[in-house]
């Protein structure tokens, strides 16, 4: 989707306002992420003197793989930012992925804010145990052996400890 952000400035109106859905389907994300739904996007453009303000929320529907159980659960991400643009974000060197004609691409702003706000490690919760070193099954489980697992280079100081 594309915003007209040098057009809105430019009118008497001053915003504009909307939901879509992304065009997300084509793009890469980062392993153990895939969209489950379409992407739901909504924005508010108001004019604010020379500048616009852009409010961007994202709802993101994801099935992700956990990075310790690799169990894959469904998880909504949602996004709020906001921006102030101006003639400069068009003229100069874009940080947004505005066009020299002042017109945003929202799809890909989207998808940047996306990859900026997903967490580093993607986890079914937050005390996820992972998995067991020694069967390899998930420890929530019920795995056993776990506990009995000690490190065999460090025996020595057990030792001094007694």
């Amino acid at each position: 989707m594309i915003l007209e952000v040098k057009k809105l400035i430019n009118s008497r109106e001053g915003t504009a306002e909307g939901r879509f859905e992304p065009a997300l389907t084509e793009r890469d994300f980062p392993t153990g992420f895939l969209l489950r739904a379409p992407a739901m996007a909504e924005y508010h453009l108001a004019r604010q003197g020379e500048k616009a303000a852009l409010q961007l929320k994202i709802l993101c529907p994801a099935l992700i793989q956990c990075d310790r159980c690799l169990k894959q659960v469904e998880r909504d991400y949602r996004f709020a930012t906001d921006y102030l643009i101006g003639e400069a974000d068009w003229t100069g060197e874009p940080e947004l992925p505005i066009d020299g004609y002042g017109r945003l691409d929202l799809d890909e702003l989207c998808y940047q804010e996306i990859l900026l706000n997903l967490p580093s490690s993607l986890l079914c919760s937050d005390d996820c145990q992972g998995l067991c070193p020694v069967c390899g099954k998930p420890v929530e489980a019920g795995c056993s052996c776990c506990q009995n697992v000690g490190d065999d280079r460090l025996s020595i100081l057990k030792q001094l400890l007694s």
